[in-house]
C-alpha cells in the first residue's frame, strides 16, 4: 500500500454506490478499501436520503478507530443520513468509554453549517458551527 499524502484528499461520491442503498457493513467495507491511502475523505452524500446503521457504525465507528490519522468528512448530508451518523458515532462514544473503542472526531457537514461530534469523556457531545 503506499504511503499516505497528506496533500491528497479522496472524494467519493456515495449515491453512486450501489444506487444510494448504504446499509451493510460489507458495503462500508467495500468503500473504505482505498482510504488508507489517504489522510482525508470525503463522502458526498449528495442524493443519498438515508443510510443503515451497519453501514454508519463500520465506517464512522469501526474504521475510524482502527484509521484514527485518517479524517472522514461527510459532507451534502440529508437530515436522516446526518442523524444516522450521529446516532451512530454517540454510540461508539459509549462504547468508547467502556474500554472497547476510541473515536476520533468526525465533522458532518450540511449545507452551510457544520456538525461537529467530539468524542471526548463518557459522552460524544454535539456542536453545532
Amino acid at each position: 500500500m503506499p504511503p499516505m499524502d497528506a496533500d491528497q484528499k479522496l472524494m467519493v461520491h456515495m449515491a453512486q454506490i450501489d444506487e444510494g442503498l448504504l446499509v451493510t457493513r460489507s458495503q462500508a467495507k467495500r468503500v473504505a478499501q482505498r482510504f488508507e491511502c489517504f489522510k482525508r475523505v470525503e463522502l458526498d452524500f449528495v442524493g443519498v436520503s438515508d443510510i443503515g446503521q451497519a453501514f454508519a457504525d463500520e465506517l464512522f465507528c469501526d474504521f475510524a478507530a482502527a484509521h484514527p490519522a485518517i479524517r472522514i468528512t461527510p459532507v451534502n448530508t440529508e437530515p436522516a443520513v446526518a442523524q444516522m451518523i450521529r446516532r451512530t458515532v454517540a454510540a461508539g462514544a459509549a462504547r468508547a468509554h467502556n474500554g472497547t473503542l476510541t473515536l476520533p472526531l468526525i465533522d458532518v457537514v450540511h449545507s452551510h453549517s457544520i456538525t461537529r461530534l467530539v468524542l471526548t469523556g463518557p459522552r460524544a457531545s454535539v456542536l453545532r458551527t
